[in-house]
């Protein structure tokens, strides 16, 4: 057992949550969790993704780039509906891989691992895709399974927080067109001369 490293990998999951709770958009949180994940478990990319329960589709939000059409399908998407990791050793050989599903990548794939992210209520808010990442131990498994965790939380308080600041936008549209549509309104009723 290598405290040094155990120490290493803790003091970075740590570095992770604080910048996670300061985070303020979802294209900060997105770049955070992506930087974090290839610090953390030593890969060689990770691209981070959202959940859509109601569609059961994968997205990434426009301000994070690579936006396309919402994934239908996919390892990702299977990992996200299952809520179980899945892990792929030599991807290129395996049937159930993808390139264009799993958002093809200019670098050589060796392995890749899909991450369901739980909120606080244990439902699937989004997915950690992990390419070239080394061999896990039953220390990086824990590892992962805190940072998962943050994540998970990090980025439901996200998407609450957006949720919360297109409510209040809405509101405030509705009461300006209020004040527009009472200010269009006569003041009092006129008065016509030969008319009661």
């Amino acid at each position: 057992m290598d405290h040094a490293k155990h120490v290493e990998d803790l003091q970075a999951v740590l570095e992770v949550s604080r910048e996670l709770a300061v985070t303020d958009s979802l294209e900060r949180l997105v770049r955070a969790v992506e930087r974090a994940a290839c610090q953390v478990l030593e890969c060689g990319q990770a691209t981070l993704v959202f959940y859509d329960q109601k569609q059961r589709t994968l997205s990434r939000p426009e301000e994070a780039g690579n936006v396309g059409h919402a994934v239908q399908h996919g390892l990702a998407l299977e990992a996200a509906r299952d809520g179980r990791r899945i892990d792929l050793d030599a991807p290129a050989s395996d049937p159930r891989f993808d390139a264009a599903a799993e958002g093809g990548c200019e670098i050589e794939t060796y392995n890749l691992a899909f991450f369901p992210l739980l909120d606080y209520q244990q439902r699937v808010v989004g997915v950690l895709q992990v390419r070239n990442m080394p061999p896990m131990d039953p220390w990086d498994d824990e590892l992962v399974k805190i940072f998962d965790a943050q994540v998970g939380v990090a980025v439901q308080r996200q998407l609450l927080l957006e949720q919360y600041a297109d409510k209040r936008r809405i509101e405030r549209d509705l009461k300006l067109a209020r004040k527009i549509q009472r200010d269009l309104l006569p003041a009092g009723n006129p008065s016509v001369a030969g008319f009661d």
